[in-house]
């Protein structure tokens, strides 16, 4: 039986992405992301993702977030010409631990 009278200093941070419709993409599925890349490249949603990962240790990810973010954001971990703030968030994620939610994969992306 685990101790729940005990306690942690680690601070849960969340960034989540809802639409009414219950779909995180456009209309051309879910490798479409035309619909929020105007709102992910703005300097408040750059700033913000700063922010965030200055003290964050692990990110929380769901499968296709997964797979989707770890075949782009090595890329631009490395790449000089990106923004500064792209960069950073890119190698914090390439960096950190990460824990993907599944019921299908075998391995971590």
């Amino acid at each position: 039986m685990t101790d729940m009278t005990s306690s942690t200093d680690r601070k849960v941070t969340a960034n989540l992405a809802l639409t009414l419709d219950g779909h995180y993409n456009g209309p051309g599925g879910p490798a479409d992301f035309g619909a929020f890349v105007p709102y992910v490249t703005t300097d408040v949603a750059r700033d913000h993702m700063t922010r965030m990962v200055e003290t964050a240790t692990t990110a929380l990810l769901g499968r296709v977030n997964a797979e989707g973010f770890m075949g782009f954001w090595p890329s631009v971990a490395g790449d000089e010409n990106a923004d500064p703030r792209d960069r950073g968030y890119a190698k914090w994620l390439v960096n950190t631990d990460k824990v993907v939610l599944s019921t299908t994969l075998t391995e971590a992306p």
